[in-house]
C-alpha cells in the first residue's frame, strides 16, 4: 500500500481537494469535513480497499490523529504485526 493511495482515499471520502495530505496531516479535530459520518464511510472504504477488518476495540482517537498514524495501522494490519 502506498501512502498516496491512502491520502487520495481520505480526500475522496471527505470531498476535499484544496488540501494536500501527507503523513503529518492532522485529521480528527483538525479537518471540519472529518465528522462522524465521514469517519464511518472511511472505515468502510478502508476495510474494502485494503482487505482488513477493523475491530471496535482497535478504534481510538489516536488512530485518526494523523494520516501517518492511520497509514501505520493499516500497514501493521496487512503484515500481521498489529498488537
Amino acid at each position: 500500500m502506498e501512502l498516496k493511495q491512502l491520502c487520495d482515499l481520505i480526500q475522496d471520502t471527505l470531498k476535499i481537494d484544496t488540501i494536500i495530505l501527507d503523513q503529518n496531516t492532522r485529521l480528527l479535530g483538525h479537518l471540519p469535513e472529518f465528522d462522524s459520518l465521514s469517519l464511518l464511510t472511511l472505515l468502510t472504504k478502508l476495510e474494502k480497499n485494503y482487505n482488513i477488518r477493523i475491530e471496535k476495540d482497535e478504534l481510538s482517537s489516536d488512530l485518526f490523529t494523523t494520516v501517518g498514524n492511520l497509514w501505520q495501522y493499516i500497514e501493521n494490519k496487512n503484515t500481521g504485526t498489529y498488537t
